[in-house]
């Protein structure tokens, strides 16, 4: 309730624009319509400024990437507790939070929804799914959707579902100068002692145990060079190395080839 005690909820996030036109849209699509700020960092695009802002959005423009204009967010919410104002602010993750990589994977199921339509053929498989990464929230519905799937109906092998996408490639695209997964990919090895039962739970929810603290050695670059500066993001999410891995494993498994490239 917008309008208890004259309290107002509110809602921040940083982005480097598709993020923060979501959640603009959300939030000033509900009647009313709550109030919305956005943090871009300056390397955003006049044309998603202006969108942010026609669209009902608060922006501000702060840092040299999204790491520091996300910073500046998270202590705005911070400050909002403290300010007398008895507002609540909300920090809305553009990409690490588990909500959004369920809401990514339903991508899977549709297109398994299509290729299993109209009695389609048999022997029809997805050969591989390219997915750009910045901090990591897309690959990590994709890979959710593709383990939830590959469990659906009996574990592993079972149904249709599962063949559809037995042994389907996941290729996480990046470019040079902004490839943090890749980086924290290759330092948590698949077969290194500290990843050694990072494994499939089998429960089906997809959720395996992407969520469970276990020791990673994330890497983190010092900065974003990349031409796709908007996309970058310093440091990707814990939980899409571990989906990898077990995206990894099923493959080996299966006898296939699946995996991640850079």
């Amino acid at each position: 309730n917008n309008n208890n005690n004259n309290n107002q909820v509110q809602f921040l996030s940083s982005s480097g624009g598709n993020a923060g036109l979501a959640l603009t849209t959300v939030c000033r699509s509900l009647r009313p319509p709550l109030p919305v700020s956005v943090i871009v960092p300056e390397t955003t695009k006049p044309m998603v400024v202006r969108k942010l802002e026609t669209l009902g959005a608060d922006v501000t423009v702060f840092g040299k990437n999204w790491n520091e204009a996300d910073a500046l967010a998270r202590t705005m919410v911070e400050d909002a507790k403290t300010d007398g104002s008895g507002n609540t602010v909300y920090y809305v993750s553009p990409y690490d939070n588990p909500l959004l990589w369920t809401g990514h994977s339903t991508a899977v199921d549709e297109i398994i929804d299509q290729l299993s339509c109209n009695g389609g053929d048999d022997d029809v498989r997805i050969g591989a799914i390219l997915a750009s990464v910045g901090g990591g929230g897309l690959l990590s519905g994709i890979l959710e959707g593709l383990e939830r799937n590959y469990y659906r109906g009996g574990g592993g092998g079972g149904g249709r579902r599962s063949e559809i996408i037995r042994g389907t490639k996941v290729m996480a695209c990046e470019t040079e100068g902004a490839a943090s997964f890749a980086a924290s990919l290759v330092a948590n090895s698949l077969d290194s002692e500290n990843n050694s039962n990072d494994d499939d739970d089998g429960d089906g929810n997809g959720n395996g145990n992407a969520n469970e603290e276990r020791s990673l050695t994330m890497k983190r670059l010092d900065g974003i060079t990349s031409v796709a500066t908007s996309l970058g993001a310093l440091e990707v999410t814990p939980a899409v190395i571990h989906r990898a891995h077990r995206h990894q494993r099923r493959g080996r498994c299966d006898d296939t080839s699946a995996g991640g490239g850079e």
